[in-house]
Order: C-alpha cells, then structure tokens, then sequence
C-alpha cells in the first residue's frame, strides 16, 4: 500500500506542517512535500554494498541527516 500522507495527518489529528515524513528512501518524499508534510532524508551508506552511495538529497527535503541523533540536534530549539 503506498503512503498516504494526508490520511497520515488525518488519524494522528495533527495538522500536516506539524508532522515530519522521515525516511531513508526517497520514494514517499514527493507525496509528503506534495501535502505540506516537512520531510528529512537520511541516506544508509552502505544499503547498496560499498562503491555504491547513497542517493543524494534533492532540494525539495527540508532536512539531511546522518542519524536519528543528527536530525534530533537539528530540530532541537
């Protein structure tokens, strides 16, 4: 089933600028972005064996991060 991420923001009864659509894949960042989700990408370096890097960021992602730690530093007040 692909995301649905206005139904996401509808269960969870929060607004969709106030949800953060994190993901390693960049497959379900379009439909995010295209509902005012914010979105954060953070790449695995080694999914695709080594000599093969992670796909790069587009603009449109709101936040890049190395980890869970990284992106929680970046959202910290």
């Amino acid at each position: 089933m692909p995301f649905d991420a206005m139904l996401s923001a509808e269960l969870l009864e929060v607004p969709p600028p106030r949800l953060l659509m994190t993901a390693c894949h960049l497959e379900d960042q379009p439909a995010a972005a295209d509902v005012v989700l914010r979105t954060a990408y953070i790449p695995r370096p080694l999914e695709w064996g080594p000599g093969h890097p992670a796909a790069p960021a587009p603009d449109w992602v709101d936040l890049t991060a190395t980890d869970i730690p990284a992106l929680a530093r970046q959202l910290a007040p």
